[in-house]
């Protein structure tokens, strides 16, 4: 999996054909924090972090854009408990 972080830049601005609006760059990236820090995962370049980082696009190309069910489903995503699609 490709290097998906860049110190202090959100991962979330742009990421493959998605292009994500500041609201949205701001809620991902605060779903992204606290489902890592649930996880215990401090390193952004953990292989996991990376994984949770995708998994929060795909929710958010869902349209999705509340950053506390955000984080609810990536971590439901992590455990089998939600399914893309």
């Amino acid at each position: 999996m490709a290097h998906f972080f860049q110190e202090n830049v959100s991962p979330f601005r742009s990421i493959g054909e998605a292009n994500f609006d500041p609201d949205t760059v701001e809620a991902m990236t605060l779903a992204f924090d606290q489902a890592r820090g649930t996880l215990g995962l401090a390193d952004k370049d953990d292989p996991l972090s990376e994984i949770l980082a995708h998994r929060i696009v795909e929710i958010a190309k869902l349209g999705e854009r509340d950053a506390k069910r955000i984080c609810e489903l990536a971590l439901q995503a992590s455990t089998g408990e939600y399914e893309f699609g």
